[in-house]
């Protein structure tokens, strides 16, 4: 594979493997949870006992996405977009329709030269009513793009993101006429709103401007849950930081794509929170695997209220002024609202515009409701000259204890012990070595995002495997030069 690390690898997978880590790549699957705090493994059939609809054409997957109950896509079902395929797959506006948003299971499988959702702001999960909740999904080798929106403006002379009219203006502005008006806060690659027993696998999620991955249980939503979440192997970086519409089309000052109130787009990775919880939280056992956050501000992930949320084994390269973090505001007015996590043998690949002292952060965590357990996580600095064994390991001493707005700030929310049990703990790799780190660290970059499959659906690992973007930003981190970007044509692999 590419860019490897010198060391005897195979023989190291296999004395991991014979240990029962589990580095095989496939999904050990089941669902079941319990009340004492143990969460088995998630575990959906997706659309696996229906037939494979082969999509072949931009229509298809729009309607397979947009109305999949419709036509030859009644449930259960595999969407499988053609290899032949490669295209941008148009977004067609904002509400409640540009989702999978019925009870039924699927399967969308993609590959690594198709993306979806130019313009932004996928939704999965019913977005307006608390009935119909979506169950059963699998979202395998996906690119979620949003970018910049395209206007409905004949005179648009460029697609180019950084030139002419063919952009979303300020946080507010409506002009019906050219398709204007979404806020920056609609701007995420994916949203999930009601979903129980989701796995989304070796996807990307890049170019947005709030969040590019949000699970967020809205506010008004008593019955909607967000649990059973499984993120493995994807790719969630590269947000746009400050874009403006440089065309200026109707004259005047370049006008923000983003709320003129923000000092810039949020640009974060990956947000999980309940945004209704009272003394419970429903949005609960949600795991990150081996997953890879790049040049995010902050969040990769952030907790706001959500209970059992694993991180295990992922990768967080040049984040800016947080890495993981907890926030509780419900700290602020004493609600015991549970929010437990554990963080485990992750890597911190820092950049130039990386806080080393906020890796961690408890924000706003004053209630004995919240339990951090963080272990095996180290700050390494790869390379050609790197010496792994002189990375630095992350304790309790490194996290940043942000007070709440009554001034509470609970230190005894970093624990010593496991919070919950779970069974991922099987599929752990070590952190402990020089040699274990190297081996995660490879490990992760040649599996994450989209990937070409053999004749068995088996993931084909390197970099040349991969989207031209992801060849792009895998190259970048493993040299240590992936940037923060401002436009999607700062990174290579930018489609039109």
């Amino acid at each position: 594979m590419e860019g490897r690390m010198n060391i005897d690898r195979r023989a190291f997978l296999g004395r991991c493997a014979a240990a029962g880590l589990g580095l095989s790549g496939a999904v050990t699957l089941d669902v079941a949870t319990s009340a004492q705090g143990s969460f088995g493994l998630i575990q959906t059939p997706g659309g696996s006992m229906g037939p494979t609809v082969p999509l072949n054409n931009l229509t298809a997957v729009n309607a397979a996405w947009f109305a999949p109950n419709s036509g030859d896509t009644a449930r259960p079902v595999v969407l499988k977009i053609a290899s032949s395929l490669t295209a941008v797959v148009p977004y067609h506006g904002l509400g409640s329709v540009n989702a999978f948003s019925s009870v039924g299971s699927v399967t969308l499988m993609g590959h690594p030269d198709v993306i979806l959702g130019t313009g932004g702001n996928r939704k999965l999960g019913n977005v307006s009513s608390d009935a119909g909740k979506l169950s059963d999904v699998i979202l395998q080798d996906l690119n979620f793009y949003p970018g910049v929106d395209p206007i409905a403006d004949p005179a648009a002379p460029t697609n180019d993101s950084r030139s002419g009219t063919d952009q979303m203006p300020f946080f507010g502005a409506t002009e019906p006429t050219e398709g204007w008006g979404q806020t920056f806060q609609n701007r995420d690659a994916l949203h999930v709103y009601h979903v129980e027993r989701l796995i989304m696998r070796n996807c990307t999620f890049a170019y947005g401007i709030d969040e590019l991955l949000e699970m967020f249980r809205q506010q008004g939503n008593n019955n909607r849950v967000i649990k059973n979440v499984l993120v493995e192997d994807c790719f969630i970086g590269l947000p746009l930081r400050n874009p403006t519409d440089q065309g200026v089309p109707h004259g005047g000052a370049p006008r923000l794509l983003h709320d003129p109130a923000e000092n810039q787009p949020h640009n974060f990775g990956g947000l999980l929170a309940d945004g209704d919880a009272t003394n419970d939280t429903k949005v609960q056992n949600i795991v990150f695997r081996r997953c890879v956050f790049a040049s995010n501000s902050r969040r990769n992930p952030a907790l706001g209220i959500a209970d059992a949320v694993t991180v295990d084994n992922c990768l967080v390269v040049h984040w800016g002024s947080w890495g993981m973090t907890i926030r509780n505001p419900k700290s602020d007015i004493g609600i015991p609202v549970p929010t437990r996590a554990m963080f485990r043998n992750n890597l911190f690949q820092p950049g130039p515009l990386s806080n080393l002292g906020t890796v961690f952060g408890l924000i706003r965590c004053g209630t004995t409701a919240t339990k951090l357990f963080i272990p095996g996580n180290y700050v390494i600095s790869p390379g050609d000259d790197n010496d792994w064994a002189n990375d630095d390991l992350l304790g309790s001493g490194d996290v940043d204890l942000q007070p709440s707005s009554g001034g509470v700030s609970n230190p005894n929310a970093i624990v010593s012990t496991p919070p919950y049990e779970t069974a991922y703990t099987a599929m752990l790799m070590p952190t402990s070595t020089a040699e274990a780190r190297q081996t995660l660290y490879n490990d992760i970059l040649d599996r994450v995002g989209p990937r070409w499959r053999d004749g068995d659906g088996n993931p084909l690992l390197g970099d040349s495997n991969t989207s031209v973007l992801l060849q792009w930003a895998l190259l970048k981190i493993r040299d240590g030069s992936i940037p923060h970007i401002t436009f999607p044509e700062d990174a290579t692999g930018y489609t039109t």
